[in-house]
């Protein structure tokens, strides 16, 4: 929430009352989409994501191949040491060129 807060953007998950990085309902992602995906941990090819992970649904993939998406790398997430400045960066640039 830090991340997205100094990147300048709302956090649809903490609005939800959810903390760290929840998963969204894909139900919700329909209803109300947002303009702009920040995903992270998706990253690392080698680690096994569950069948019934989110991610693997044919709607959030299409959404996410709609929308501006910024993937963010696990060592920009995972830690608070100064790449997360790359995160922000990557976030504000995104909502940037929203505008």
């Amino acid at each position: 929430d830090a991340i997205l807060q100094a990147a300048g953007v709302r956090n649809a998950v903490a609005e939800r009352g959810r903390q760290g990085w929840a998963w969204v309902d894909l139900e919700a992602l329909a209803l109300d989409p947002p303009d702009l995906f920040v995903i992270g941990f998706f990253d690392k090819r080698e680690r096994l994501v569950d069948n019934w992970s989110p991610s693997r649904h044919a709607f959030l993939q299409d959404a996410l191949a709609s929308h501006p998406t910024v993937n963010l790398a696990s060592r920009e997430v995972a830690c608070p040491a100064w790449f997360v400045v790359d995160a922000i960066e990557a976030i504000a640039g995104a909502r940037s060129a929203l505008k």
